[in-house]
């Protein structure tokens, strides 16, 4: 029986992509569910740590397969997976 390969957006291989070179490049990651989060509190916290920190807003499956790409690399980065729920 034949497989049927669903097909993946391009723009979404580009930010799994882009999250596999800055999991790669930054020693420390984190991840934060902003799920309901008011815009107002998001705009402020996202001022505050201009300059600081990089920032960046995906969807979660998005992060499992950025993960899943880097665990070779990335000592114990599986870790941050249970977090995403």
């Amino acid at each position: 029986m034949e497989q049927v390969q669903a097909h993946v957006a391009e723009y979404k291989k580009e930010i799994v992509s882009d999250l596999v070179n800055l999991i790669s490049e930054y020693p420390i990651i984190g991840v934060i569910n902003m799920e309901n989060l008011p815009a107002p509190q998001l705009q402020s916290m996202r001022a505050q740590l201009r300059g600081k920190f990089f920032i960046t807003m995906t969807k979660r499956r998005l992060i499992k397969l950025a993960i899943e790409q880097t665990k070779s690399k990335k000592k114990d980065i599986e870790m941050l997976e249970s977090h995403l729920g």
